[in-house]
């Protein structure tokens, strides 16, 4: 995992903690489903760089298929759903990274 995505990573698990704090549900089940929620993200994060290095269609011995990578990204993004449904949670929600010295 590069320093981004670590960054990300961060932002999103103060993001989770904060929710839970503001619902009163800081339990230690609750850090434990956030650290689940993180390690599905980490998942889904993998799964992304597979499926855009190869590919959505791979070739096998049998010939072309689709990438296992697509089906299991849209399983672990659904699973991550259910997870903050559960918790009582919404997705973080992200800024764009804005880089000050490039022209628009």
């Amino acid at each position: 995992m590069n320093e981004a995505q670590l960054k990300k990573r961060g932002k999103i698990k103060k993001g989770l903690v904060s929710q839970l704090k503001e619902n009163g549900t800081t339990a230690q089940h609750h850090m434990d489903m956030v650290d689940n929620y993180l390690t599905m993200w980490d998942m889904a994060q993998a799964l992304e760089v597979d499926f855009h290095n190869n590919g959505v269609k791979v070739m096998t011995s049998t010939g072309s298929k689709i990438n296992p990578s697509i089906p299991e990204y849209t399983k672990t993004n659904n699973q991550m759903l259910r997870l903050l449904s559960e918790m009582g949670l919404k997705p973080v929600r992200q800024e764009p990274e804005v880089d000050p010295d490039e022209d628009y």
